[in-house]
């Protein structure tokens, strides 16, 4: 006499006619990747919305950056300084006869042509205060030897690749340097850009210890800087 399978009674809370049990757990395998995927879809969904609304945000600080830098023709963030609320938009070029093309002066403390904006009145007549007092201007020379001096006029002009002074211009150089800065920043006027150059800052800071540092004698290169201005 064979085995007669038990006949499937529904569950109390099942009405009749419902699934196999095998039927439901299919149905509610399917149920669950169908929830998945839409879950799937809803979470792709909202990190595009997210990437979209950055994007847009990023691309909105961007273009009011710019148009605080364009204020300036071909400016652009310096990032050789570090100070990136600066911005440069004049260079001097690479020679005294492109320098003064380009409205460019030549800072005789700095011995640098920099652009007008970073050599107004007052950064002149601090210059020319510094040169008075340590009466710079009858102590330059054309040979490292200090036999050959040069003529104010010749100092002045700028078109000099060298010239040689005693080591006493080389920490008074700092003094002036550091003196500009500072009037610079606190009045929030274009400053030049190679004296935030840290490098630079550290090497006054320790020949300022040293006065031994500078050596007997200080070379004079003349340089073509750039001018920035505080956003």
């Amino acid at each position: 006499m064979g085995i007669t399978a038990p006949k499937y009674e529904p569950l109390a809370n099942e009405k009749a006619g419902s699934q196999s049990p095998i039927d439901d757990r299919r149905f509610s395998t399917e149920n669950l990747a169908w929830r998945h995927q839409r879950t799937s879809k809803f979470n792709l969904f909202w990190n595009t919305f997210l990437i979209l609304a950055v994007a847009i945000i990023t691309a909105s600080i961007a273009l009011m950056a710019a148009r605080v830098i364009n204020i300036i023709p071909g400016a652009s963030v310096d990032p050789a300084s570090g100070m990136n609320n600066y911005v440069h938009w004049q260079d001097c070029g690479n020679s005294s006869t492109e320098a003064r093309a380009k409205n460019c002066k030549f800072d005789i403390m700095l011995t640098m042509w920099v652009p007008a904006d970073c050599l107004d009145k007052d950064d002149t007549d601090l210059m020319e205060d510094y040169l008075e007092k340590h009466n710079f201007l009858n102590r330059m020379y054309w040979d490292d030897r200090l036999t050959h001096k040069a003529t104010e006029k010749e100092i002045r002009k700028g078109d000099h690749d060298y010239m040689y002074i005693e080591n006493e211009f080389h920490w008074t150089h700092c003094q002036y340097l550091w003196q500009r800065q500072m009037g610079s920043w606190i009045d929030r006027r274009p400053v030049i850009r190679g004296i935030w150059a840290k490098e630079h800052t550290k090497h006054c800071g320790e020949l300022m210890q040293n006065h031994s540092l500078a050596g007997d004698l200080t070379t004079l290169a003349v340089g073509f800087e750039e001018c920035g201005k505080p956003l």
